[in-house]
């Protein structure tokens, strides 16, 4: 970070450990909103000592996937962002640090309950290659069996890209389960 006016500057989060996708100011331009791909998730957190660099940020997003922050004009605490699953697409929702994070838009609902799908996903680890952790979704299929299943193993191109708790739009674990398959989503190493 520099500042022009001491024209010095601070290396923040020098020692964290993530790999940040989109940084959004606050509209004060103390605190930062960080995206980023974290255990199979992309979430947002939130960092508010960036003149000391004496903190680590806080997580604000627990499940699914959360991105394209667009920061309220005024309250530098609230801002409206896109938030998607394994069962929701994307709808809009709001974060405010004064309420608990709601969505504004249910495009689809109408839509997807209509359709089949599987409400259960598990995500899952395992120590792999250099004792790095590598994950991966666990998604049965949309009848419920305990039989067993012919089995969909979903492998995405990258390694820049992973399997998150979202929606696809392209390789959709729903499309898979609903047929009856198990789907098993890797993140292999390196992504």
């Amino acid at each position: 970070l520099f500042n022009y006016s001491s024209n010095s500057k601070i290396t923040l989060l020098k020692d964290w450990d993530r790999s940040i996708q989109h940084i959004t100011w606050t509209n004060d331009g103390q605190s930062l909103f960080l995206e980023l791909g974290e255990e199979a998730r992309n979430v947002i957190y939130t960092f508010t000592s960036i003149t000391s660099n004496s903190s680590l940020p806080i997580r604000l997003s627990m499940n699914g996937t959360s991105n394209s922050i667009n920061i309220h004009p005024v309250n530098n605490n609230m801002f409206v962002y896109v938030h998607e699953s394994i069962v929701e697409p994307s709808n809009i929702y709001l974060y405010s640090s004064s309420i608990s994070i709601r969505s504004i838009t249910d495009h689809n609902k109408n839509l997807l309950s209509k359709v089949r799908m599987s409400y259960l996903s598990e995500k899952f680890s395992f120590m792999g290659v250099k004792n790095e952790t590598v994950w991966g979704w666990h998604i049965p299929p949309a009848n419920g069996t305990h039989e067993k299943a012919p089995l969909a193993f979903l492998i995405h191109g990258g390694p820049q890209s992973s399997w998150y708790d979202a929606w696809s739009y392209r390789w959709n674990y729903q499309a898979f389960a609903s047929q009856g398959y198990a789907v098993i989503a890797i993140n292999f190493h390196g992504s």
